[in-house]
């Protein structure tokens, strides 16, 4: 089941352009100008302060660049995680997609399974956030769960749904990765949704059915709505999330 997919980890943004260089930061500016001596490193480093010569950076400035670099990777790791799955992926296909080289790839992530890992671990955190953001939200249960469906069919989430899809769906994985998911199953998400489910039939918004197996029909048929988005089918047209709330509300709620 791959309903965690459609929220993105924290911090994740795409990356189709090198970072800045520094002197594009203002904060590194002035102490350029006034000279400072700059930060020497051997040949052969594999440090993102290669990259900027001649410019002296704090232990803060380098810490940012670090972190932006290991945006960078996870977002191009995510891209070619969804396209191959884990077990057609290689390092060298994430750094090519990154633009970096391959020694710098391995300074930050071992092995592609650490980066696998830790972009669905990611995923699946981010997933029950945002689940539980949905009650933070104004608006009845039907509101709120339009707001739920119009997120997961969101073509950007496509990706984040495909690494887990992957991961649910095939036979190598590695035993973290299984365990991950098992911290993250189908009732950890029903669960979640229940009281919003069970308030809404209060209200008489959806429709009279055992909640559990309401939510998990409401999960099986979006899972599936995605696979059929992600794989583009050409006879395929995109439903509509008003469609798919027919399925769970009452006549006239919508």
């Amino acid at each position: 089941m791959g309903f965690g997919s459609f929220y993105q980890y924290s911090g994740s943004k795409p990356f189709h352009a090198p970072i800045k260089c520094p002197y594009e930061w203002p904060a590194l500016k002035e102490p350029a100008k006034r000279g400072i001596v700059k930060v020497a490193f051997k040949p052969g480093d594999h440090d993102d302060r290669n990259e900027v010569p001649n410019v002296p950076l704090n232990e803060d400035q380098l810490t940012q660049i670090r972190d932006e670099r290991k945006e960078q990777i996870m977002a191009a790791g995510l891209r070619v995680f969804a396209k191959r799955g884990l077990a057609h992926t290689k390092m060298s296909m994430i750094a090519a997609e990154a633009g970096i080289s391959h020694g710098l790839l391995y300074h930050y992530f071992k092995s592609k399974d650490e980066l696998f890992l830790q972009l669905l671990q990611s995923a699946m955190e981010e997933s029950i956030a945002g689940v539980q953001e949905l009650y933070r939200l104004p608006g009845s249960p039907l509101d709120k769960l339009r707001s739920l469906t119009e997120l997961i069919l969101l073509p950007e989430n496509a990706a984040h749904f495909m690494l887990i899809h992957h991961a649910r769906t095939a036979e190598d994985m590695p035993d973290k990765a299984r365990q991950i998911l098992q911290d993250y199953s189908m009732k950890t998400y029903i669960d979640q949704l229940l009281p919003l489910f069970e308030e809404g039939q209060k209200m008489g918004e959806l429709v009279e059915d055992e909640p559990r197996r309401l939510i998990t029909t409401y999960l099986t048929v979006l899972t599936a709505l995605m696979v059929l988005n992600t794989h583009e089918h050409e006879d395929f047209r995109q439903m509509e999330p008003a469609v798919l709330l027919r399925m769970i509300a009452k006549p006239g709620a919508l």
